[in-house]
């Protein structure tokens, strides 16, 4: 039988015709659903950067009346909201909002963000990361005595190298990044190798010696899959539970020192990690506790300079072509620019060529000015800023140089001049942070983060700085201004391997497009496209013909 809703007192049932009441008229009925219709009205208050402005009073005026407070991380919320016509205003003191207020007709659950400025608005990024610890620690049994690998081979203690690692940053970043070990799960075997190997006691500790590397199993990778699917650590990133993944191991049990997962993933000191069911970028450190402490620092300098070539588009020594060159330079390796910058994880500002690297007692003294990053994004002319500097600075120890390097990262709110946050702890604690600030985009590309070296100054150089599909004979890439440019030229740079760019076309935002024949092959030598000034927000060059199988662009110059 046919239902129909009925209301008896403050109830709404549903009865089949027949129930002993009389039907309700059609404006009954839409006064019923229009009384349990529930939306919501949702957003975010954030700064011009991306940070969420806490203590912001919302309200909201029209048929409803209400008012919320943000959160910490800027957020609002409306619920139970009929269907009807509101207004959704911002407060707060010394703050400008963008915009004023927002009209809303609701017919569905909506978001509504705005964006505040002004030294009310002022936020300073505070990272409160969750961390899955995964510790592999097989049980060894010797002489009818079981005790764990790290204890029978006299290496660090597991947990106790998680804690100084979380303090480490916790100094290091002035209090801003707190690390909290929300899951801890100890495994008393070895983990499953990609090619389905795992090691027993007698195969690890007879047969492979794990001091050494002799005779163990190749290849080393371990199989991040079976970790992540059996532990259910992509279920616990998806549900935000956890931020990142910390694996403890042995020497030799295949964990790179980082790596990331999720999509859009990119080059972390390894490959990424395709396949997993993470919902977002996921870091995953490979610590060794036989290695012990400076070590797993060291690891996250690798991760920080991965992390900032892919903000950029490249990162070269010898070259001062973005802050991240001239923050991690060092003299030795840089012999036509003369002084150093803070240096890089395995070479100090002091540290030559002849002593190598991963000597960080080299006294000194070199030419710095690592100092001025702690001005930054305010940097002075070098020449005036220079300071002898020896390896004192630091301690003049492995551990000592990482914590100084990382004391030095900028760290205040807002862009540099590059339109790049000034404050790269966000690039270095959130992977998914850069792609606020890319700059380009594109069709395909060889791999992740590729298409931003069209923007980073350099070309000329095979595999540095360069675009390129992702084997495609033709495609796209689009470089994105956050300020519009007055530009009267494009000049379109070859990739320098050998592939070539044979035809193609440059569009700009306002519509006009210009073709191009052959690039100059080397990338040595771009070809400029003129026009009268305009402003433009964007630029687009396509690949029409090409040679090769990785035909792209090394660089793009707007001016």
């Amino acid at each position: 039988m046919k239902k129909s809703i009925y209301w008896f007192g403050c109830a709404l049932v549903a009865c089949t015709t027949g129930c002993g009441a009389s039907a309700p008229s059609e404006d009954e009925v839409a006064g019923v659903q229009e009384a349990v219709t529930a939306y919501t009205i949702s957003g975010r208050v954030l700064t011009s950067d991306y940070l969420g402005v806490a203590g912001v009073t919302v309200k909201l005026s029209g048929k409803a009346s209400k008012q919320a407070t943000t959160d910490a991380n800027g957020n609002y919320s409306f619920t139970g909201l009929a269907s009807g016509s509101y207004t959704v205003t911002s407060t707060k003191t010394s703050c400008t909002f963008s915009p004023t207020s927002k009209a809303v007709t609701l017919s569905a659950s909506t978001t509504v963000n705005f964006t505040g400025s002004g030294t009310g608005c002022t936020v300073t990024a505070q990272f409160n990361k969750k961390v899955y610890a995964l510790i592999f620690n097989p049980n060894i049994t010797i002489n009818g005595t079981t005790q764990t690998l790290s204890k029978y081979k006299g290496w660090d203690d597991p947990d106790t190298l998680l804690s100084k690692y979380a303090s480490e940053f916790k100094t290091a970043s002035s209090g801003r990044v707190n690390y909290t070990i929300a899951t801890r799960t100890l495994v008393n075997d070895f983990p499953v190798k990609e090619d389905g190997f795992k090691y027993d006691q007698n195969t690890y500790l007879n047969v492979c010696n794990p001091d050494s590397g002799e005779n163990c199993h190749s290849p080393d990778d371990v199989d991040y899959l079976k970790f992540l699917n059996t532990y259910k650590i992509c279920e616990a990133v998806n549900a935000g539970t956890i931020d990142e993944l910390w694996i403890m191991g042995g020497p030799f049990f295949g964990t790179y020192e980082s790596r990331l997962t999720g999509p859009n993933g990119y080059w972390y000191n390894s490959t990424p990690l395709t396949g997993s069911t993470c919902q977002k970028l996921l870091p995953m450190m490979g610590f060794n506790y036989q290695a012990g402490f400076p070590n797993m620092v060291h690891d996250f300098i690798h991760r920080m300079e991965s992390t900032m070539s892919r903000v950029y588009g490249s990162w070269e020594q010898n070259k001062l072509v973005n802050n991240f060159d001239k923050f991690a330079l060092n003299s030795a390796q840089s012999p036509s620019i003369g002084y150093s910058g803070c240096g890089s994880a395995h070479w100090t500002p002091t540290s030559t060529l002849a002593g190598g690297e991963y000597i960080y007692d080299t006294q000194g003294p070199v030419n710095s000015n690592c100092d001025d990053f702690l001005n930054y994004p305010n940097l002075h002319t070098p020449s005036t800023v220079l300071k002898a500097t020896t390896c004192s600075a630091w301690g003049c120890s492995d551990i000592g140089f990482y914590t100084w390097w990382l004391q030095h990262l900028p760290k205040v709110p807002g862009f540099g001049s590059d339109d790049k946050f000034a404050d790269w702890w966000r690039y270095a604690i959130d992977p998914n942070q850069v792609f606020l600030t890319d700059m380009a985009t594109c069709s395909s590309e060889l791999a992740g983060g590729w298409c931003q070296a069209v923007s980073d100054g350099s070309h000329g150089t095979c595999n540095v700085g360069e675009w390129s599909t992702n084997t495609l004979p033709t495609g796209w890439v689009q470089v994105n201004f956050k300020n519009p440019k007055t530009a009267t030229s494009v000049t379109v740079f070859d990739r320098a391997c050998d592939e070539q760019v044979l035809s193609g076309r440059v569009q700009l935002s306002d519509g006009t497009t210009m073709s191009f024949g052959a690039l100059e092959n080397t990338g040595t030598t771009g070809t400029k496209l003129t026009f009268s000034s305009r402003q433009v927000s964007w630029v687009k060059v396509y690949i029409d013909t090409s040679s090769g199988p990785n035909p792209g662009i090394s660089e793009i110059v707007v001016q």
